[in-house]
């Protein structure tokens, strides 16, 4: 018995497989069109040169085999216009196209452009809150907002800074019964009140802001206390201590405002220093007591400076209180005392600040020996005074 042959079947499936080859390859390499929709590109602008509204779509046509076509991406193309011989003004410019290789180009729509080219300037605007958007639950109120940076550069064509009206973040909420704290991008209207951010470069682009929620509670400012720990190096002062802000609005139930005279900052321990430093230091705020501040806190500078020391001589003393019928007259009419206190203060002190005095209150005709006495600053302080008393006759006029 025979087997079966299969040689028919053979010549059929390359036959077969030949077609199909010749399909596929027909298929892949056949020319075909393709519409792309470019952004127009701006080339060799003057660094000091912006063009307005530079958001041009071109819709450029090509030709290519099919395969190369499919595998194109729109990033694959570009569309511009070289405007490195333009300056201020309008320009109207033809738009160019380069493509890969393998494409050909068979139009661009517009082929030509009217450019509006203007001087790129740099101003600084105040920025602003808008909070019509931001609403507090009942029984809450929204305090004043605070804003950071206050002020941003924006950089742009000469034309847009000139017509900008408000520049703005918009705080946007519902039933806040807690304070607001967002990073907001920052808009900008012109004097149309239409948004023109877009056409800008805007320096910071996002604010911080800040909206304290507060309950309606009482309101009371107080001055805002650092208490200090140690003291500094040996040889140094601690000069003075300045808070920003100085005081600070608080909230709470009467009955607890009633028994608040200051608002404590965290300690703060000096112990051996011997520089002037910045820091920032939260609020110690109770239960129930609330503040404006953006997250209740506060910047402290504590200067700190040597300790010097500076003398005077021959410093008058003048009496007081004299009754007008008599005259008087001291043993010694000057003496000597040598000071010490902060670099800073002691460096620019007078011999025209420092007054000694004796107090001649009911004094009549004698001789008494009366202490004298030199106001100065807290922050002075008396080394060495050459008298503590002196010895004053007292003599009634014409005797």
């Amino acid at each position: 018995m025979k087997k079966p042959s299969f040689f028919g079947y053979k010549i059929t499936a390359v036959a077969l497989a030949l077609l199909l080859w010749l399909y596929v390859g027909q298929t892949q390499n056949s020319t075909t069109e393709k519409i792309f929709t470019i952004p127009l590109e701006i080339s060799n602008l003057s660094s000091d040169l912006v063009v307005r509204e530079q958001d041009y779509q071109i819709q450029v046509r090509v030709e290519g085999a099919k395969q190369v076509i499919n595998s194109t991406l729109t990033q694959d193309i570009s569309a511009y216009v070289d405007v490195g011989d333009v300056g201020v003004g309008t320009a109207t410019k033809s738009v160019k196209v380069t493509l890969p290789s393998k494409l050909q180009l068979i139009s661009v729509d517009p082929s030509t452009v009217s450019l509006t080219v203007e001087e790129l300037q740099t101003r600084q605007f105040k920025l602003n809150v808008d909070s019509t958007s931001l609403d507090v639950a009942a029984g809450y109120l929204a305090a004043d907002s605070i804003i950071s940076p206050g002020e941003i550069v924006i950089s742009g064509a000469s034309g847009y800074l000139d017509e900008i009206a408000e520049v703005f973040v918009s705080a946007q909420a519902e039933d806040l019964s807690e304070s607001y704290s967002q990073s907001l991008p920052i808009q900008v209207k012109n004097k149309n009140g239409e948004l023109i951010t877009q056409w800008l470069d805007i320096e910071p682009s996002f604010a911080n802001v800040f909206i304290p929620v507060i309950g309606q509670q009482t309101e009371k400012t107080l001055p805002i206390d650092v208490p200090v720990v140690g003291t500094v190096t040996s040889g140094y002062v601690l000069n003075r201590i300045v808070v920003n802000p100085a005081t600070v609005a608080i909230y709470a139930d009467q009955s607890k405002l009633n028994t608040m005279y200051y608002i404590q900052t965290n300690p703060v321990d000096i112990s051996d220093l011997k520089k002037s430093f910045n820091t920032v230091l939260y609020l110690a705020l109770d239960e129930g007591v609330s503040t404006t501040l953006a997250e209740s806190k506060v910047t402290v500078y504590f200067d700190i400076e040597p300790i010097v020391q500076k003398p005077f001589s021959k410093l008058l003393i003048h009496a007081q209180n004299v009754n007008q019928d008599y005259e008087v007259s001291l043993s010694q009419p000057s003496l000597s005392l040598t000071i010490s206190g902060p670099k800073s203060l002691i460096e620019n002190y007078l011999e025209s600040n420092v007054i000694a005095t004796i107090d001649c209150s009911g004094l009549t005709g004698g001789t008494y020996d009366l202490p004298i006495y030199v106001n100065l600053p807290s922050s002075i302080t008396i080394v060495e005074m050459t008298l503590q008393e002196v010895e004053v006759t007292v003599k009634k006029i014409n005797d």
